[in-house]
């Protein structure tokens, strides 16, 4: 299948994640199995749990965080390393073609990231 082609499926699903799929397949060969790209996707996601991982880290060692945004900040390094360890077991399904779990387990990191953000929105003054 061609890069394009994924991604035109994925427009087919919601339009705004065309661009998406364009920009995180964009390091992908242009034509390779579906398996292959969902293998990019994956990894790139756990790059930027990464990047989310040591942005938070930083946050939490500034120390100049109110109480109850220090306790979100801390349910997000959480529930982001529960998602960056769903995403591992992903990758690790993919290359031995095992599928069994992937989809629950990419539900189950969704799941993760939105507790995070919910918590974030709770605790937030800003409103």
């Amino acid at each position: 299948m061609k890069r394009d082609e994924a991604c035109v499926k994925s427009y087919n699903v919601k339009p705004e994640w065309y661009k998406l799929c364009q920009d995180t397949l964009r390091s992908a060969p242009g034509t390779a199995e579906v398996t292959v790209y969902a293998l990019n996707a994956t990894r790139l996601a756990n790059m930027k749990y990464g990047d989310t991982m040591n942005t938070i880290n930083q946050m939490l060692g500034a120390r100049n965080l109110l109480s109850k945004e220090r306790g979100a900040v801390s349910h997000c390094k959480n529930k982001y390393g529960e998602a960056g360890r769903l995403m591992a077991s992903i990758a690790d399904q993919l290359v031995g073609c095992d599928f069994t779990r992937a989809r629950q387990e990419h539900i189950d990191a969704q799941v993760a990231i939105r507790s995070c953000q919910g918590e974030l929105w709770s605790s937030c003054t800003c409103r």
